[in-house]
């Protein structure tokens, strides 16, 4: 009897342990995207997570976007003017299916999402300008990370399986001007980096040991029953 109980102690703790979450990654693109001018579509490639592991519960996507822009500013007008401009970037990470975001800009070719991935605004440059003056800024930078998490069914099926999950980068790149007096303009040249990480987390499939030993747990179980 004694040692019936002790093997059915068995069977809370295999169940427990064979409910632990496991984790791959994170792991880091292997396309990353370097400085380049804007606006462009690339690539970023991760692996996928290989279904014989177990069961994907949760993909956490982390990208990071940078930007390296410089600003002129023109004042077309017989009288002064004086305010800051800004270079904003807007990135988007999206995969072939177009799940990760949903609502785009029709009009934009390719379409591009309402809400970006990343929006990354450069330092503000300030400036003072006399009638027909213009001026250049020095080279201006950022940074911006955002971690993404999904657990939506439809997701999880597109990032499993064998090879690579391939996700198109775009970006987007304006002037943003506040400007006081005068006629004037803005504009940039910027260049873009993006790159990433990709975090699988998922549940284990139960080692052919543990299962045997569950067996042995039940069998235990059931002569228990029977004396």
């Amino acid at each position: 009897m004694a040692k019936s109980l002790r093997l059915l102690g068995l069977v809370p703790l295999l169940l427990a342990s064979s409910a632990f979450a496991n984790v791959i990654g994170p792991t880091t693109t292997s396309t990353p995207i370097p400085l380049t001018l804007t606006d462009w579509t690339h690539t970023l490639a991760f692996p996928k997570f290989n279904p014989a592991l177990g069961t994907l519960t949760q993909i956490e996507l982390n990208i990071t976007g940078g930007l390296s822009t410089t600003i002129t500013v023109t004042n077309n007008a017989a009288s002064s003017s004086n305010g800051t401009a800004k270079t904003e970037l807007a990135l988007l990470v999206q995969d072939p299916s177009n799940l990760l975001f949903g609502n785009t800009i029709p009009y934009v070719t390719p379409p591009f999402p309402t809400t970006p991935l990343l929006d990354i605004l450069s330092p503000a440059y300030a400036y003072n300008l006399a009638p027909g003056g213009f001026i250049t800024s020095g080279t201006l930078t950022n940074t911006l990370s955002a971690d993404n998490f999904y657990t939506a069914s439809n997701i999880l099926t597109a990032f499993t399986g064998s090879g690579n999950i391939l996700l198109s980068a775009e970006t987007l790149t304006g002037t943003v001007l506040a400007n006081n007096g005068g006629n004037t303009i803005a504009g940039q040249v910027t260049t873009a980096s993006a790159t990433g990480t990709i975090t699988y987390t998922y549940t284990p499939i139960p080692e052919p040991s543990a299962l045997a030993l569950m067996g042995i747990g039940g069998l235990a179980f059931w002569r228990r029953r029977k004396v």
